[in-house]
């Protein structure tokens, strides 16, 4: 109910974005639409599907399917294939939603978690939620012993690096606010798998409260799809992604006209604070004249 609402006080922009990459899914794109538009109907969604140039005909029938329901709010970005980073990143920048979610075209996580992380969201605070196979318990998951070593693994890794507050980077859902994720979306560099740990290092950094919400998780791919070469490729990948957020930010800066944001040894005494034992600076008086400004530093 609350969703209609929402909906109506904003006519001509929906309040909810879902983008959904798409590389030869031909088979399973049209159910992908027609399960996300049953989930979230109250919402009145936009979904953005995005070819990844395909070459089973993913586009042509999902081009078909808009054809046959003008009345859908569902558009179709076609490019050459670069990588799930890269069409993730082509359909936020063509969203128009508050907020913008994506999940992989085979519901992966269900359709109707969009809708929980949708409502987690709104109730909470938080400007960005993640989809978590994490927290629900690795016991209560039908997954193969080497995939869930791997993903932990994994996820330990990226956690030590880049030091985030949440546990799974890598699960196929997550909602972000529409406006940041647009002006991110063009300066995107990650073109493959990493670009979640790029865009939550981003937001991360730019003070965006971040959560993290157990979904539900299958098996609908063949469990060799991920293994330990892919896993390989993505730690070597991992020492780009710092260097590509701290770019971003810089980049966003100039554009902005703000100061570039600190990095090194005084972004470090930045956010620890002044040693222990230091002298206090004497507090400033109150008053209109005194009010500090918003530190440079936080940044974007």
């Amino acid at each position: 109910r609350r969703g209609r609402a929402a909906a109506r006080r904003r006519p001509g922009r929906p309040v909810l974005s879902v983008v959904v990459p798409a590389w030869n899914e031909a088979d399973r794109v049209c159910h992908c639409i027609q399960r996300l538009r049953a989930a979230l109907g109250h919402l009145a969604p936009e979904i953005v599907v995005v070819d990844d140039g395909s070459t089973d005909g993913t586009a042509d029938v999902c081009a078909a399917w808009i054809a046959r329901h003008p009345a859908a709010d569902v558009k179709l970005v076609r490019r050459a294939h670069a990588g799930k980073g890269a069409a993730v990143y082509a359909g936020a920048a063509a969203t128009r939603g508050d907020a913008v979610a994506y999940v992989d075209a085979d519901l992966d996580v269900p359709a109707e978690e969009v809708s929980r992380l949708f409502d987690v969201r709104r109730a909470s605070g938080w400007d960005v939620v993640v989809g978590s196979k994490r927290r629900l318990g690795w016991r209560q998951m039908a997954r193969p012993v080497v995939r869930t070593g791997l993903s932990v693994g994994f996820s330990w890794v990226v956690r030590r690096l880049f030091r985030l507050p949440v546990q799974d980077t890598q699960t196929g859902m997550k909602m972000w606010p529409g406006p940041w994720l647009r002006a991110v979306a063009p300066l995107g560099r990650v073109r493959g798998f990493l670009f979640d740990v790029e865009l939550l290092g981003l937001a991360a950094a730019d003070g965006l409260r971040l959560g993290e919400v157990t979904v539900q998780v299958g098996m609908r791919r063949p469990a060799n799809r991920i293994g330990i070469g892919h896993v390989v490729r993505c730690l070597l990948e991992l020492p780009a992604v710092g260097p590509s957020i701290r770019r971003i930010r810089r980049q966003r800066a100039a554009a902005e006209g703000r100061p570039a944001p600190l990095r090194g040894p005084v972004a470090r005494r930045e956010r620890r604070g002044p040693p222990a034992g230091a002298p206090r600076a004497a507090p400033r008086p109150a008053g209109p004249r005194y009010r500090s400004a918003p530190s440079a530093a936080r940044g974007i």
